[in-house]
């Protein structure tokens, strides 16, 4: 049997839609000759009746009816492939826009963009660090994704990363015993660095704690406990080598957990998800396991 074709089924489709053969023809630009030919060669080749003239009328047969339903997702998925494809020849001009907060691990980002450009080439793609406090989604209209503390107002959410953060003291530091063991009151003594972001790695017990230092960048929170300055909750990801390297160690409470799960959000402007840069950003995100890609933390060391 001869294969049917995408033409034929758009044929069909067209003299159902428009309720004849000659409407039809009108519609898609073909002779009504053109257009009869065509679905009767179609009805041929399954050797099965799928219209019916009624006086003027054209209508479907049973068989016509469940064939349609079929017909239609079959069509509207060959457009989507259609556009799809005809993205990926667009990719080199196509700029792709991210806005990832502060205090969102590097590592990980890093990971799901090296697993992405693996997949495709993405010859522009221009990420910003941003607060999620004061991200404003008019303000940053052309951020395609954005990975967030929150869900941003114009966009969907597309995927939830939880990260994993630790507190963590310098092994310069010779203000905390070698045991590494406190309550999380005693930290009151000591020096706090955080980054200045409404975000979830702010101490518990921030609003009796008298020492407190401010800086910008996760980056430089990191090098001030490497240095020995105060202590930090920092995103395992990224500290994970200086505390392996002995740069770092890890601040073990009795009266609380050692570990905060803190969820990032993957937003994806709304008019914008069928992208295929983003779509692949959004898949690779979906598949990331942050228990596969960094070792377990030992919550007894």
């Amino acid at each position: 049997m001869n294969k049917v074709t995408l033409k034929q089924w758009h044929m069909f489709q067209a003299v159902v839609k428009y309720g004849g053969f000659a409407q039809a023809s009108e519609k898609i630009f073909k002779s009504t000759s053109s257009v009869h030919h065509s679905v009767n060669k179609l009805e041929e080749m399954l050797n099965v009746s799928l219209l019916k003239v009624e006086g003027r009328k054209t209508r479907l047969t049973s068989h016509g009816k469940k064939i349609l339903c079929l017909v239609e997702k079959l069509l509207s998925d060959a457009c989507n492939l259609e556009t799809y494809v005809a993205g990926l020849t667009r990719l080199q001009d196509s700029n792709i826009k991210i806005a990832v907060d502060e205090l969102f691990p590097i590592g990980i980002l890093r990971s799901v963009l090296q697993s992405t450009s693996n997949e495709l080439l993405l010859k522009q793609l221009e990420i910003t660090q941003v607060s999620t406090a004061s991200f404003d989604d008019e303000y940053h209209s052309d951020v395609v994704l954005s990975v967030l503390n929150s869900a941003a107002s114009g966009f969907s959410v597309k995927s939830v990363v939880s990260v994993r953060y630790v507190a963590v003291v310098g092994t310069k530091n010779s203000a905390f015993d070698s045991t590494n063991v406190v309550s999380a009151s005693a930290l009151n003594k000591h020096i706090e660095i955080t980054v200045d972001r409404n975000a979830a790695t702010s101490s518990v017990d921030s609003s009796i704690n008298n020492s407190c230092w401010k800086v910008d960048k996760l980056s430089s929170a990191i090098e001030l406990v490497c240095e020995g300055i105060g202590y930090a909750w920092l995103p395992y990801p990224d500290v994970q080598h200086l505390i392996a390297e002995g740069k770092l160690r890890k601040i073990v409470f009795f009266d609380q957990p050692n570990i905060r799960e803190v969820d990032f959000y993957l937003n994806v402007r709304q008019d914008l998800s069928l992208k295929p840069g983003v779509e692949s950003i959004v898949h690779h995100f979906k598949s990331f396991d942050s228990s596969h890609k960094f070792e377990p933390m030992a919550l007894s060391e």
